[in-house]
């Protein structure tokens, strides 16, 4: 099978091309800046330059292919139109090149996002039947990229995933965390937290499933862990895998929320950017990140297979031999 895949530069995107190759599929990868191919050095993937907010580069890098595989994303920005501009109308521009497309797709999959379904509020694990709820402009985007997806669903075969955190080799975000550890200290925002939390490995099986499986045809699947541990089971977890016993500090959300409002104040007065946006706050402050993976078990077969534990302890390893930790 000849497939597209965006975003495969990114973390999750060079996990899943490395798989395709594996099982013999053929890659094309729609990139950016090609003189910057990232993970995908060295690998033998067609690299064609473009991006979802070029639309003049999306005809040619859809020609000839068989499926797509749509990664591609932001996942910081400073206004909703950003968010809104490459999530949600790149995706529509992508399945518009599909459907003007001279070879008929036999699977798009977009990548949406745990975000587009919102947190729990009671704590129950969300389906994807339930009302979406998201609570930022980066889940609201995802959402609206979901349900174009969904609008082509008479024009081709298309199928949405919706991963929850994801970790593993490469991932940037949870090194923050081991880095802190490494150091002795843990900050834990709020109490009572608990979040879904998926090793890239199962992340990649799930897309995969909903590329081949008959089943998910119009459907839009979570990818999660079945455990949605607690933040303190987190740091234990990290802790012994990097054989630190950290100091944990604990902060209010109401604390968490003036500390990061009054430092992003302070770094955006001075030009710099910072994770510690209103909506990234919004995000952390939730105390349930919890999504059922039921229908993803039920109709593909597919179920989470690495282990909380080990996935961190491979994990850190794998830093440790970059020089990362």
């Amino acid at each position: 099978m000849r497939v597209l895949v965006t975003g495969g530069t990114g973390f999750i995107g060079s996990h899943l091309v490395e798989a395709l190759l594996a099982r013999g599929d053929s890659v094309r990868c729609l990139v950016r800046r090609p003189d910057r191919p990232g993970w995908l050095a060295g690998l033998n993937v067609e690299v064609v330059a473009g991006a979802v907010d070029r639309p003049a580069s999306l005809p040619s890098a859809v020609d000839g292919v068989d499926a797509v595989l749509h990664l591609a994303g932001v996942v910081t920005a400073r206004d909703r139109s950003t968010y809104f501009g490459v999530n949600a109308d790149g995706t529509r521009r992508l399945l518009e090149a599909c459907a003007a497309a001279r070879r008929p797709l036999r699977r798009f999959v977009t990548a949406g996002s745990q975000a587009g379904g919102g947190p729990s509020l009671d704590g129950r694990p969300v389906e994807e039947a339930e009302e979406p709820r998201p609570v930022t402009w980066y889940g609201e985007s995802k959402l609206a990229a979901e349900r174009a997806t969904l609008e082509f669903s008479r024009t081709f075969p298309v199928a949405v995933v919706r991963p929850c955190a994801i970790y593993g080799p490469r991932e940037r975000e949870i090194l923050s965390f081991f880095r802190m550890i490494s150091k002795g200290v843990a900050v834990l925002i709020g109490t009572g937290k608990r979040a879904n939390f998926l090793h890239v490995d199962d992340c990649v099986r799930g897309i995969l499933a909903a590329l081949d499986h008959p089943a998910a045809c119009g459907r839009v699947y979570n990818l999660s862990d079945d455990e949605g541990p607690a933040w303190e089971t987190l740091v234990g977890a990290m802790s012994r895998a990097v054989g630190k016993q950290p100091k944990v500090i604990r902060i209010t959300d109401a604390a968490a929320r003036g500390i990061g409002s009054a430092v992003g104040g302070l770094l955006g007065a001075l030009g710099v950017s910072t994770p510690l946006t209103p909506q990234k706050l919004t995000e952390i402050t939730q105390r349930w990140w919890l999504c059922s993976n039921a229908r993803a078990r039920r109709e593909l077969g597919w179920a989470p297979r690495v282990p909380l534990e080990e996935g961190l302890s491979s994990t850190a390893r794998w830093y440790l031999s970059r020089g990362w930790l």
